[in-house]
Protein backbone atom coordinates (compact mmCIF):
# COMPACT_ATOMS: atom_id res chain seq x y z
CA UNK A 1 0.00 0.00 0.00
CA UNK A 2 3.10 2.35 0.75
CA UNK A 3 4.61 1.42 -2.53
CA UNK A 4 1.04 2.11 -4.05
CA UNK A 5 0.75 5.45 -2.55
CA UNK A 6 4.38 6.52 -3.19
CA UNK A 7 3.91 5.85 -6.96
CA UNK A 8 0.51 7.53 -6.95
CA UNK A 9 2.32 10.57 -5.41
CA UNK A 10 5.05 10.76 -8.22
CA UNK A 11 2.28 10.29 -10.49
CA UNK A 12 0.48 13.61 -9.10
CA UNK A 13 3.62 16.02 -9.02
CA UNK A 14 4.35 14.91 -12.42
CA UNK A 15 0.75 15.73 -14.00
CA UNK A 16 1.28 19.24 -11.90
CA UNK A 17 4.58 20.03 -13.52
CA UNK A 18 3.30 19.25 -17.20
CA UNK A 19 0.11 21.46 -16.40
CA UNK A 20 2.34 24.36 -14.94
CA UNK A 21 4.76 23.63 -18.17
CA UNK A 22 1.47 24.22 -20.64
CA UNK A 23 0.38 27.05 -19.14
CA UNK A 24 1.13 30.40 -20.83
CA UNK A 25 2.54 33.56 -19.33
CA UNK A 26 -0.94 36.09 -18.63
CA UNK A 27 -1.01 39.12 -20.34
CA UNK A 28 -1.19 41.73 -17.38
CA UNK A 29 -3.00 43.97 -16.66
CA UNK A 30 -6.17 42.27 -18.72
CA UNK A 31 -5.78 38.66 -16.88
CA UNK A 32 -7.32 38.41 -13.34
CA UNK A 33 -3.62 38.31 -12.00
CA UNK A 34 -1.83 41.69 -12.87
CA UNK A 35 0.93 44.11 -10.92
CA UNK A 36 2.40 40.19 -10.21
CA UNK A 37 5.69 38.81 -11.67
CA UNK A 38 5.06 36.68 -14.83
CA UNK A 39 6.07 33.77 -13.34
CA UNK A 40 3.60 34.18 -10.60
CA UNK A 41 0.63 35.20 -12.52
CA UNK A 42 1.38 31.70 -14.34
CA UNK A 43 1.75 29.75 -11.11
CA UNK A 44 -1.78 31.12 -10.31
CA UNK A 45 -3.24 30.72 -13.64
CA UNK A 46 -2.60 27.01 -12.87
CA UNK A 47 -3.67 26.55 -9.81
CA UNK A 48 -6.83 27.90 -10.71
CA UNK A 49 -7.24 25.76 -13.78
CA UNK A 50 -6.12 22.40 -11.68
CA UNK A 51 -7.82 23.12 -8.18
CA UNK A 52 -8.17 19.81 -7.90
CA UNK A 53 -4.75 18.57 -8.79
CA UNK A 54 -2.97 21.52 -6.68
CA UNK A 55 -4.75 21.12 -3.94
CA UNK A 56 -3.77 17.11 -3.39
CA UNK A 57 -0.22 18.04 -4.36
CA UNK A 58 -0.15 20.80 -1.40
CA UNK A 59 -1.91 18.01 0.93
CA UNK A 60 0.98 15.58 0.40
CA UNK A 61 3.72 18.24 0.54
CA UNK A 62 2.86 18.68 4.43
CA UNK A 63 3.51 15.12 4.96
CA UNK A 64 7.30 15.13 5.74
CA UNK A 65 7.03 11.51 4.47
CA UNK A 66 5.97 12.18 1.34
CA UNK A 67 8.19 15.21 0.42
CA UNK A 68 11.32 13.56 -0.43
CA UNK A 69 9.24 11.34 -2.98
CA UNK A 70 7.24 14.40 -4.73
CA UNK A 71 10.74 16.64 -5.26
CA UNK A 72 12.38 13.26 -6.91
CA UNK A 73 9.45 12.79 -8.90
CA UNK A 74 9.52 16.43 -10.29
CA UNK A 75 13.46 16.27 -10.82
CA UNK A 76 12.76 13.31 -13.26
CA UNK A 77 9.61 14.82 -14.99
CA UNK A 78 11.83 18.50 -15.01
CA UNK A 79 15.17 19.33 -13.78
CA UNK A 80 15.43 22.62 -14.90
CA UNK A 81 14.19 26.50 -13.56
CA UNK A 82 10.37 25.00 -14.42
CA UNK A 83 10.10 22.40 -12.81
CA UNK A 84 11.64 23.59 -9.24
CA UNK A 85 9.40 26.67 -9.57
CA UNK A 86 6.39 25.07 -10.09
CA UNK A 87 6.88 22.96 -6.63
CA UNK A 88 8.46 25.67 -5.01
CA UNK A 89 5.18 27.15 -5.05
CA UNK A 90 3.53 24.79 -3.36
CA UNK A 91 4.95 25.22 0.06
CA UNK A 92 7.63 28.11 1.32
CA UNK A 93 8.94 26.52 4.55
CA UNK A 94 10.43 23.02 2.49
CA UNK A 95 14.29 22.80 1.95
CA UNK A 96 15.40 21.40 -1.32
CA UNK A 97 18.63 19.43 -1.84
CA UNK A 98 18.05 17.63 -4.96
CA UNK A 99 18.57 18.14 -8.57
CA UNK A 100 20.45 20.72 -10.46
CA UNK A 101 21.14 24.05 -9.45
CA UNK A 102 18.48 25.10 -11.45
CA UNK A 103 15.62 23.49 -9.84
CA UNK A 104 16.71 24.87 -6.65
CA UNK A 105 16.89 27.99 -7.82
CA UNK A 106 13.71 27.72 -9.50
CA UNK A 107 12.54 26.19 -5.96
CA UNK A 108 13.61 28.85 -3.96
CA UNK A 109 11.72 31.65 -6.29
CA UNK A 110 8.73 29.37 -5.98
CA UNK A 111 8.57 29.70 -2.53
CA UNK A 112 9.49 33.63 -2.66
CA UNK A 113 6.87 34.12 -5.23
CA UNK A 114 4.29 31.60 -3.05
CA UNK A 115 5.05 34.86 0.13
CA UNK A 116 5.00 38.07 -1.84
CA UNK A 117 1.47 37.28 -3.21
CA UNK A 118 -0.81 37.77 -0.19
CA UNK A 119 -3.46 35.51 0.61
CA UNK A 120 -7.29 36.67 -0.07
CA UNK A 121 -7.76 36.84 3.91
CA UNK A 122 -5.05 39.03 4.50
CA UNK A 123 -5.88 41.30 1.67
CA UNK A 124 -9.63 41.58 3.03
CA UNK A 125 -8.47 42.10 6.52
CA UNK A 126 -6.28 44.93 5.44
CA UNK A 127 -8.95 46.64 3.63
CA UNK A 128 -11.54 46.16 6.08
CA UNK A 129 -8.61 47.98 8.76
CA UNK A 130 -8.32 51.01 6.00
CA UNK A 131 -12.19 51.38 5.44
CA UNK A 132 -12.87 51.51 9.20
CA UNK A 133 -10.08 54.01 9.89
CA UNK A 134 -10.73 55.86 7.00
CA UNK A 135 -14.42 56.42 8.28
CA UNK A 136 -13.67 56.93 11.73
CA UNK A 137 -11.51 59.85 11.25
CA UNK A 138 -14.00 60.83 8.50
CA UNK A 139 -16.58 61.08 11.51
CA UNK A 140 -14.91 62.41 13.69
CA UNK A 141 -13.29 65.12 11.81
CA UNK A 142 -17.14 66.08 10.20
CA UNK A 143 -18.76 65.88 13.99
CA UNK A 144 -16.34 67.83 15.65
CA UNK A 145 -17.78 69.64 18.42
CA UNK A 146 -15.83 72.55 19.87
CA UNK A 147 -17.79 72.62 23.17
CA UNK A 148 -14.81 71.48 25.33
CA UNK A 149 -14.77 70.41 29.00
CA UNK A 150 -13.85 73.16 31.07
CA UNK A 151 -11.68 70.62 33.52
CA UNK A 152 -9.13 70.80 30.48
CA UNK A 153 -8.87 74.03 29.88
CA UNK A 154 -5.18 74.55 29.90
CA UNK A 155 -4.54 71.20 27.61
CA UNK A 156 -7.04 72.35 25.00
CA UNK A 157 -5.21 76.01 24.96
CA UNK A 158 -2.10 74.25 23.95
CA UNK A 159 -3.84 71.80 21.49
CA UNK A 160 -6.29 74.19 19.91
CA UNK A 161 -3.04 76.93 19.66
CA UNK A 162 -1.45 77.49 16.61
CA UNK A 163 2.19 76.27 17.08
CA UNK A 164 0.83 72.72 18.08
CA UNK A 165 -1.14 72.70 14.83
CA UNK A 166 1.40 74.10 13.07
CA UNK A 167 4.09 71.36 14.49
CA UNK A 168 1.21 68.72 13.85
CA UNK A 169 0.62 69.34 10.61
CA UNK A 170 4.71 69.37 9.66
CA UNK A 171 5.37 66.19 11.64
CA UNK A 172 2.68 64.60 9.77
CA UNK A 173 3.64 65.87 6.59
CA UNK A 174 6.96 65.26 6.93
CA UNK A 175 6.74 61.21 8.02
CA UNK A 176 4.40 60.88 5.28
CA UNK A 177 7.15 62.75 2.66
CA UNK A 178 9.88 60.79 4.09
CA UNK A 179 8.11 56.96 3.92
CA UNK A 180 6.57 58.10 0.39
CA UNK A 181 10.17 59.57 -1.02
CA UNK A 182 12.07 56.57 0.20
CA UNK A 183 10.37 54.10 -1.33
CA UNK A 184 9.58 55.86 -4.80
CA UNK A 185 13.21 56.48 -4.99
CA UNK A 186 13.79 53.01 -4.16
CA UNK A 187 10.91 52.15 -6.97
CA UNK A 188 9.77 49.88 -4.41
CA UNK A 189 6.24 51.58 -4.08
CA UNK A 190 3.83 48.88 -5.37
CA UNK A 191 5.93 46.20 -5.96
CA UNK A 192 4.79 43.95 -2.83
CA UNK A 193 3.80 41.04 -5.23
CA UNK A 194 7.24 41.11 -7.21
CA UNK A 195 10.27 39.21 -6.10
CA UNK A 196 13.28 42.27 -4.81
CA UNK A 197 16.44 41.78 -7.34
CA UNK A 198 18.98 43.47 -4.98
CA UNK A 199 19.10 43.83 -1.26
CA UNK A 200 18.59 47.74 -0.35
CA UNK A 201 20.66 48.29 3.09
CA UNK A 202 21.95 51.80 2.26
CA UNK A 203 20.01 55.11 3.18
CA UNK A 204 16.76 54.92 5.11
CA UNK A 205 17.30 51.49 5.27
CA UNK A 206 20.67 51.63 7.37
CA UNK A 207 18.31 52.84 10.35
CA UNK A 208 15.26 50.56 10.07
CA UNK A 209 14.46 47.76 7.48
CA UNK A 210 10.66 48.99 6.72
CA UNK A 211 11.06 53.30 6.43
CA UNK A 212 7.77 52.87 4.61
CA UNK A 213 5.69 51.40 7.18
CA UNK A 214 7.32 52.76 9.78
CA UNK A 215 6.78 56.53 8.84
CA UNK A 216 3.30 55.66 7.49
CA UNK A 217 3.00 54.02 10.80
CA UNK A 218 3.43 56.74 12.76
CA UNK A 219 2.24 59.24 10.79
CA UNK A 220 -1.26 57.58 11.13
CA UNK A 221 -1.20 57.29 14.80
CA UNK A 222 -0.32 60.61 15.09
CA UNK A 223 -3.15 62.13 13.43
CA UNK A 224 -5.63 59.36 15.04
CA UNK A 225 -4.71 60.67 18.29
CA UNK A 226 -4.93 64.05 17.97
CA UNK A 227 -8.64 63.71 16.88
CA UNK A 228 -9.40 61.23 19.06
CA UNK A 229 -8.09 62.94 22.06
CA UNK A 230 -9.82 66.12 20.71
CA UNK A 231 -13.09 64.57 21.00
CA UNK A 232 -12.47 62.58 23.99
CA UNK A 233 -12.26 66.47 26.04
CA UNK A 234 -15.53 67.43 24.44
CA UNK A 235 -18.18 67.90 27.22
CA UNK A 236 -20.12 64.70 24.74
CA UNK A 237 -16.98 62.62 23.71
CA UNK A 238 -18.35 59.77 21.35
CA UNK A 239 -16.60 56.60 22.65
CA UNK A 240 -17.62 53.85 19.91
CA UNK A 241 -16.00 56.02 16.95
CA UNK A 242 -12.97 56.35 19.39
CA UNK A 243 -12.96 52.76 20.02
CA UNK A 244 -14.15 52.02 16.52
CA UNK A 245 -11.02 53.87 15.53
CA UNK A 246 -8.67 51.95 17.58
CA UNK A 247 -9.94 48.99 16.27
CA UNK A 248 -9.86 49.73 12.97
CA UNK A 249 -5.87 50.62 13.44
CA UNK A 250 -5.26 47.58 15.03
CA UNK A 251 -5.95 45.42 12.47
CA UNK A 252 -5.10 47.50 9.84
CA UNK A 253 -1.21 47.80 11.64
CA UNK A 254 -1.79 43.83 12.18
CA UNK A 255 -2.54 43.05 8.89
CA UNK A 256 1.14 45.32 8.05
CA UNK A 257 3.00 43.20 10.20
CA UNK A 258 1.88 39.88 8.31
CA UNK A 259 3.09 41.29 5.09
CA UNK A 260 6.18 42.56 6.98
CA UNK A 261 6.73 39.40 8.13
CA UNK A 262 6.10 37.14 4.78
CA UNK A 263 8.58 39.88 3.26
CA UNK A 264 11.35 38.89 5.54
CA UNK A 265 11.34 35.16 4.74
CA UNK A 266 10.65 35.88 1.17
CA UNK A 267 13.90 38.11 1.62
CA UNK A 268 16.17 35.62 3.66
CA UNK A 269 15.04 33.25 1.08
CA UNK A 270 16.74 35.10 -1.43
CA UNK A 271 19.48 36.35 0.05
CA UNK A 272 20.50 34.15 2.88
CA UNK A 273 23.69 35.07 5.20
CA UNK A 274 23.67 38.20 4.01
CA UNK A 275 19.81 39.27 4.48
CA UNK A 276 19.65 37.69 8.48
CA UNK A 277 23.19 39.72 8.79
CA UNK A 278 21.34 42.66 7.96
CA UNK A 279 18.29 41.34 9.94
CA UNK A 280 19.96 41.21 13.29
CA UNK A 281 22.22 44.51 13.19
CA UNK A 282 18.96 46.70 11.93
CA UNK A 283 15.76 47.31 14.25
CA UNK A 284 12.15 46.19 11.83
CA UNK A 285 10.19 49.24 12.35
CA UNK A 286 11.76 52.37 14.84
CA UNK A 287 15.17 53.59 13.56
CA UNK A 288 18.27 52.60 15.31
CA UNK A 289 19.13 55.93 17.61
CA UNK A 290 23.21 53.67 17.69
CA UNK A 291 23.11 54.02 14.06
CA UNK A 292 21.76 57.44 13.81
CA UNK A 293 24.32 58.89 16.20
CA UNK A 294 27.42 56.81 14.66
CA UNK A 295 27.13 58.84 11.50
CA UNK A 296 25.88 62.18 12.78
CA UNK A 297 29.04 61.84 15.05
CA UNK A 298 30.84 60.93 11.74
CA UNK A 299 29.53 63.69 9.94
CA UNK A 300 30.56 66.39 12.69
CA UNK A 301 34.02 64.87 13.15
CA UNK A 302 34.60 65.01 9.24
CA UNK A 303 33.39 68.66 9.46
CA UNK A 304 35.20 69.87 11.95
CA UNK A 305 38.40 68.05 10.10
CA UNK A 306 37.75 69.53 7.20
CA UNK A 307 37.41 72.92 8.79
CA UNK A 308 40.23 72.45 10.48
CA UNK A 309 42.32 71.91 7.41
CA UNK A 310 40.93 74.83 5.75
CA UNK A 311 42.48 76.96 8.36
CA UNK A 312 45.64 75.61 8.51
CA UNK A 313 45.71 75.81 4.55
CA UNK A 314 45.09 79.58 4.74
Amino acid sequence: MAGAQLSLVAQTARQYIRAFQQTPIPRAPTRRFFRTDPDAGRLLENCVAHPRLTGALYRHMQDSQLQGEILRAGVEASNNYEGGLSLGFLDPDILCTVGSEEFRKGFTMGQVLYLKLRPVSEKRWKRFGTLMTGVSLLYLHATHLPVYDARYRDLIEFLTGSSAKIASALSLGSLMAYGTTTMLVTRLLGNDAEPSHRLIIRGPFRYHRNPFYASVGMGTTLGAAYLALMNLLTVSPNYPVCGALGLGMAVLFRGYHLGTLRDERALEKQFGSEYRTYQAATPRYLPSLRALCSDAWGWLAGHWRTAGSRKEHD
